[in-house]
C-alpha cells in the first residue's frame, strides 16, 4: 500500500476521483482500517469502490469460513437501515434485506467504511454488481448462495438460520 502513495503522490489532487475495483467487499475491515485512510491522504474529491460481485449477504458453509452474519458489511448496513426505517427488531433475515434497495445498502456501506474522524471533505461511494448482472455475466454458474441465500443443500439453510439466530442473540460464535 505504501507504493500506492508513492506512485500517486502529486498525481492525485482535490479535483480527482479515485476508482478502486475489487472482486468483493465482504467485511469492509480492510477498506476502513487500511485502504480508505491511505486514499484519503491523497486528498481526492471522491473515492469509488466498485465490487465485481454483489454484496455478500448470507453465510457460507461450503469451505469458506464465513458463518457469522453480523460480520458482513452489507448485512450490517441492511440491519442498520432496517432499524432506522422500522424502529424494531426484525422477524427474519428476508425482512431486513427487503426493506432496502441495493443503492441504499451501497450508500450505507460507504458510510460505514468511511472513518468518522478525518479532515477530508471528499465522498466515498460503493458500487456493487447486481445479482442479475452476476447471473448475466456467468449464466452457467449456480453458486450464488452468499449473494442470494439460495443454498443447494438443507445444511446451508441450517447454517443461515443458526447465523441469524446468533446475530439476534448477540452471539458471535460460528454457525457451524
Amino acid at each position: 500500500m505504501s507504493q500506492l502513495y508513492e506512485v500517486t503522490q502529486n498525481v492525485i489532487g482535490p479535483t480527482d476521483t479515485i476508482v478502486v475495483v475489487d472482486d468483493s467487499i465482504v467485511r469492509g475491515v480492510t477498506l476502513k482500517e487500511a485502504l480508505i485512510s491511505k486514499l484519503i491522504s491523497l486528498n481526492p474529491k471522491k473515492i469509488i469502490f466498485v465490487s465485481s460481485a454483489p454484496p455478500v449477504c448470507y453465510p457460507d458453509c461450503y469451505g469458506i469460513d464465513m458463518s457469522q452474519l453480523g460480520r458482513f458489511i452489507a448485512f450490517q448496513a441492511a440491519a442498520q437501515l432496517f432499524e432506522e426505517k422500522e424502529g424494531r427488531e426484525p422477524g427474519s433475515l428476508a425482512e431486513i434485506y427487503s426493506a432496502s434497495t441495493l443503492d441504499e445498502i451501497s450508500r450505507k456501506v460507504a458510510a460505514l467504511i468511511t472513518p468518522e474522524r478525518h479532515a477530508w471533505q471528499g465522498d466515498v461511494e460503493v458500487i456493487y454488481q447486481s445479482l442479475e448482472g452476476l447471473h448475466r455475466a456467468i449464466p452457467a454458474s449456480s453458486g450464488d448462495w452468499v449473494f442470494s441465500g439460495n443454498y443447494p443443500t438443507p445444511g446451508g439453510y441450517q447454517v443461515l438460520n443458526k447465523s441469524f439466530t446468533n446475530w439476534l442473540l448477540r452471539d458471535d460464535s460460528r454457525s457451524y
